[in-house]
């Protein structure tokens, strides 16, 4: 209730950047149009109601009967910028809270392939495609021309995936791959935004099974699946898409230090 009163005294439009990026998590983007721009967000009513695109048009940068060209553009305008404070007061508090574990995943994998084995890596949709990246930036390179380092994504063959998600489950698609292709000593990563990937929690038991160690690059509160890694680093937010992001920049950040650790002194 005081919220809404203050900024009708102190818009957060006047606020810096940074911290118009720790007040708008967790509000609606139709509820920050309102406390930053309360009288763009009125003159877009009529046009709103009468819309007959789907909602999620309703950015289209075309002009529509009701909204003009200046309007529609200073409501994108305004909309990306929310989106951009998001993702920057997110960055932030990974700063804040999240250094001292991508330091010690850094130690982990630098310790495990210095050592000859090798890295193994999963997730479900957004978080598979990560894993894929991961792993073509450890077997390929990310900045520095160097040997190639062994690692696999257990997301990416197809006739496995379905053959083992036919005859045992897809709970099973990850920690049957493990069961065939770790060994001890290596890095298990599974990644997951929400923390409770059935597949990826059996996939990590089963690497502790088979005496791996275990990373799991999470979000929300780290769900089921920070009890069964070694090391859990837990994107601070309950929104996919910026947890995500997070993800993304995590995984930059690991190979960035791994890669200048083991081959630039």
């Amino acid at each position: 209730r005081v919220f809404p009163l203050f900024m009708k005294i102190y818009p957060i439009s006047r606020f810096p950047a940074f911290v118009q990026g720790r007040l708008l998590p967790g509000l609606s983007n139709v509820q920050v149009l309102l406390i930053r721009q309360p009288f763009l967000f009125l003159k877009q009513i009529p046009w709103l109601l009468s819309s007959k695109e789907p909602r999620l048009q309703t950015f289209r940068p075309n002009c529509s009967e009701g909204m003009s060209a200046i309007t529609k553009g200073e409501f994108m305008i305004e909309a990306i910028k929310i989106q951009l404070a998001g993702h920057t007061a997110l960055i932030r508090k990974i700063e804040e809270t999240l250094t001292v574990k991508i330091a010690d995943a850094v130690v982990m994998l630098q310790s495990a392939l210095g050592d000859g084995k090798k890295l193994l890596v999963m997730g479900n949709g957004g978080s598979a495609a990560d894993a894929q990246h991961f792993a073509a930036e450890i077997i390929g390179r990310f900045k520095l021309e160097r040997p190639a380092l062994p690692a696999i994504a257990l997301t990416t063959d197809t006739s496995v995936l379905t053959a083992i998600g036919n005859d045992y489950g897809f709970d099973a698609v990850f920690s049957r791959q493990v069961e065939g292709l770790a060994a001890a000593g290596d890095v298990v990563v599974g990644i997951s935004t929400s923390g409770n990937s059935a597949n990826v929690f059996a996939a990590l038991a089963k690497a502790r099974e088979f005496g791996c160690r275990t990373i799991a690059i999470l979000g929300r509160d780290g769900g089921t699946i920070k009890t069964v890694a070694d090391i859990s680093i837990i994107v601070p937010s309950n929104d996919t898409p910026r947890i995500q992001e997070g993800h993304i920049t995590i995984i930059h950040i690991i190979c960035d230090l791994l890669e200048k650790r083991l081959f630039n002194g």
